[in-house]
């Protein structure tokens, strides 16, 4: 179920996703933004969880961040506000947290370990449970809220290279 997942994230355009996914994808880019620039993403980040109705698990979106930022098994690749199309790391991001949503914690974590070490995943994936909880009791929905429309096709090197200072995340 959770290959499922990741095949329909994969080249979705952001409008095309679902208000919870809109949003895991905002804080994903608002982290690297903000780490490329040298600030402070908490007071944004929070600021953003406690609109969407979810402050207590900021620290658990913090915790996925960080270790996609520092136990990647390669360099992990993030859009910036101004891309229109989800990455194809975005999309196995979304994917485990939609599998976390649909309760399938064995698939969130298979999900992550294509980005992280084994040890990193089993710890990410405790959090991205919470996180997918919480999404799911204000009715924030990881998913695709419309079909696909053509969104073309990006392969692994269509996305930029541009790191963060001392960070597997990637832009």
């Amino acid at each position: 179920m959770a290959a499922m997942h990741a095949a329909a994230f994969e080249a979705s355009l952001t409008k095309d996703l679902a208000s919870g996914a809109q949003f895991t994808v905002w804080c994903l880019r608002t982290r690297l933004v903000c780490k490329r620039k040298g600030e402070d993403a908490r007071a944004r980040i929070d600021h953003g969880f406690q609109v969407a109705g979810v402050p207590e698990v900021a620290r658990d979106f913090d915790q996925i961040f960080d270790w996609l930022d520092g136990a990647a098994v390669k360099p992990v690749a993030i859009g910036c506000f101004c891309c229109k199309q989800v990455s194809p790391d975005e999309a196995q991001v979304l994917a485990a947290v939609a599998a976390a949503q649909d309760g399938d914690r064995s698939g969130c974590e298979q999900l992550l370990r294509s980005l992280l070490s084994p040890v990193a995943a089993r710890e990410a994936t405790r959090a991205a449970m919470r996180l997918a909880h919480a999404l799911s009791q204000v009715e924030l929905p990881v998913a695709i809220d419309q079909p696909q429309a053509l969104a073309p096709t990006a392969s692994p090197h269509d996305w930029p290279a541009a790191t963060a200072p001392g960070s597997a995340a990637v832009h």
